[in-house]
């Protein structure tokens, strides 16, 4: 069978960057593994826009990101500590009871809904688009 364009690109880009070397980032490891997740995708034979779409998905969901916004709500808290909460679906989000709910990222108090990262998008962008399409 022959290799799919996308299959033979990765795997020349991964060897020009010595990703398959004895000597690379953990014994040839993580070439492998991106070969692995490379030729899945090939094998799903997606358009250009469902391609689009399931690469920003699962590039958020791979770094533990949410979809939606975060509402807030008591379910999204694990207490890790006396009136010192994380939220369950981003990790970098903390609240307590006097000083409210804050983004490490910025050490700035937020409102719910609250989407993490969102200063970094388009801000041509229309208001309503589902966030994993941000």
């Amino acid at each position: 069978m022959n290799k799919s364009n996308l299959v033979a690109h990765a795997e020349d880009e991964l060897r020009r960057a010595g990703l398959f070397d004895n000597d690379s980032d953990r014994d040839r490891k993580v070439a492998q593994a991106v070969m692995e997740l490379i030729e899945k995708f090939s094998n799903q034979n997606h358009s250009g826009f469902s391609s689009r779409s399931t690469i920003e998905i699962f590039h958020k969901l791979s770094q533990f990101h949410p979809l939606t916004p975060l509402t807030g709500e008591d379910g999204e808290w694990v207490e890790i500590g006396k009136n010192f909460f994380r939220n369950k679906r981003c990790s970098g989000i903390f609240k307590t009871p006097i000083a409210g709910a804050w983004d490490i990222a910025g050490m700035e108090p937020i409102t719910f809904p609250y989407t993490p990262g969102a200063e970094e998008h388009n801000p041509h962008e229309q208001p309503n688009t589902p966030s994993y399409f941000r």
